[in-house]
């Protein structure tokens, strides 16, 4: 089983703290996004991190911590998923 980094996001600020995602085939750490809208949730998986589809705009979250609750195998859509981009 891989280790697996739970992402946080912070209701406050709208800001999901990203430890590590892929974009094709390049893994970025440290990663700051803002969320669109959420697509599904689904159950545990043991991903070792997200996966950000640049071609449908989707980012796949296999852990994610929302204020007390951790939500599994999360699948949105992002408005800013882009290292360079993003304060």
């Amino acid at each position: 089983m891989a280790a697996v980094a739970a992402d946080i996001y912070n209701t406050s600020t709208g800001i999901l703290s990203i430890a590590r995602v892929t974009v094709g085939d390049i893994l970025y750490s440290d990663v700051k996004a803002t969320i669109g809208e959420v697509i599904s949730v689904g159950t545990y998986s043991d991903d070792s991190h997200d996966t950000y589809d640049a071609s449908t705009n989707r980012l796949t979250i296999p852990i994610v911590n929302i204020v007390a609750e951790t939500c599994y195998n999360l699948l949105q859509r992002c408005c800013c998923c882009h290292p360079s981009k993003c304060n």
